[in-house]
Parts: C-alpha cells; sequence; structure tokens
C-alpha cells in the first residue's frame, strides 16, 4: 500500500577494475520480473493474463529502462553491478517515483555495503527489488536483506455521486494471514455495506444521522 516503507541492503565485492562494455540486460530483468507474476500467489489474476501486455510496455518505457540501466554508456572501470528497487502500480505499470538502482563504487574487501533506507512506496501496487550486475567479469553480492514496515493505510475507497465505488483506484491492503480482518463494512458515508447474496447495498440498519436523503440510505452500488 502506499505510505509502506521498505529499506535493503547488500554486501559486494569485486577484485578490481573493470572494462565497461554496452551490454544491456534490460530484457532479462523484465523477463526475471514476468516470472515473479506469474509465479507469485499476491498478484491479482488479471494481471497474471496480461503479462504479454506488462513485458511489451516495459521494454518500450524510457523511464523504466533509465533507471534499469542507469549507465548504459559507462567509460569507467566501476562494475555496472547495482541494488535495484522499482515500484509498480497494481496494473504494473511502472512508477517512476521512488525507483532507484545503487552501483557498486569500490573494489575489495572493505567496500561499504549498498544500503536503500526507508524508502516511501509512492502507490498502491507492487514493488520489485533485485541486484544486477551487467558486466562480463563477476560481482559477488552476500547478506542480501530486505525489510518492509506497514504503513498506516489499510484500505482507500473513492466514489462516484451516491455511493458506487471506482474500482480502478480503489484499493485493500493484502492480507498477510496475520493482520487480523481486513473486511470493513463502514464506508461509504459511514453507512454499513451489505453483500449477503450480491447486494452490495450501503444502508442505516438501524437509524440514519440526521442530513442523509432517502436516495442515500440504500444505494445499490
Amino acid at each position: 500500500m502506499a505510505g509502506d516503507v521498505l529499506s535493503a541492503k547488500a554486501d559486494y565485492y569485486y577484485p578490481g577494475p573493470v572494462t565497461n562494455n554496452n551490454n544491456s540486460q534490460i530484457a532479462d530483468i523484465v523477463t526475471g520480473l514476468i516470472q515473479a507474476i506469474t509465479g507469485s500467489p499476491a498478484v491479482n489474476p488479471i494481471v497474471h493474463g496480461s503479462t504479454t501486455n506488462i513485458s511489451s510496455d516495459l521494454n518500450a518505457s524510457v523511464p523504466f529502462q533509465s533507471i534499469a540501466d542507469p549507465d548504459k554508456n559507462a567509460t569507467d572501470n566501476i562494475p555496472r553491478a547495482y541494488l535495484n528497487i522499482m515500484f509498480f502500480n497494481e496494473r504494473f505499470e511502472f512508477v517512476e517515483e521512488g525507483s532507484m538502482a545503487l552501483r557498486v563504487s569500490q573494489p575489495g574487501d572493505e567496500a561499504a555495503p549498498l544500503v536503500l533506507s526507508n524508502i516511501k512506496a509512492p502507490k498502491n501496487g507492487y514493488v520489485y527489488i533485485y541486484l544486477s550486475n551487467e558486466n562480463d567479469q563477476p560481482v559477488y553480492f552476500d547478506n542480501f536483506a530486505v525489510s518492509l514496515t506497514r504503513g498506516k493505510i489499510i484500505e482507500e475507497n473513492h466514489y462516484y455521486a451516491f455511493g458506487l465505488r471506482i474500482a480502478g483506484i480503489s484499493s485493500r491492503k493484502f492480507d498477510a494471514g496475520t493482520e487480523g480482518e481486513l473486511i470493513n463494512h463502514y464506508l461509504y458515508n459511514d453507512k454499513e455495506l451489505f453483500e449477503d447474496a450480491d447486494l452490495d447495498w450501503y444502508a442505516c440498519p438501524v437509524a440514519c444521522p440526521a442530513g442523509i436523503t432517502g436516495s442515500e440510505i440504500m444505494t445499490r452500488k
């Protein structure tokens, strides 16, 4: 959910200067992401069926490529190897805000770890955190760790007049199995949502607050 905070860390080692090339692993990165989408039960089934379009869109996205491969034309002797974080909305469209790549910088045993600290998710959706090396020479990563701190938002809803929810920009936090009940029956104007028999009605079951009109007492979604 928007507002969740993520951190990541990885140690690395490479023995000495390298000769950079202009190879790009954008296609490999997209392929790995598509495989992760396909194999994840957390991903919406609609997204599972849209992987071909997602792949095409990402391969054609200039913002995605600029962050996934930020030093494509580098002529220095530092490996093009990174700790990467990529954000996507619920339709797996790339979100540039918050997405970044940290590059290795120092050879030998004394290199400081790569650290992404307290990156706030800008939108509801998904995050992809991974390590990459786009050179022929090896870079060794170790002690890779990712942490997630849940934000306070558990549900976000947008409505048309009289209570029809705009499903495309509404979202509910994923159920981690340990966070209790995520179903919230008091939504539009604090009226109770009745889902029995697929009614999807908002109603005031006992007494309606003053100021609510008859058309608002019970509205079809």
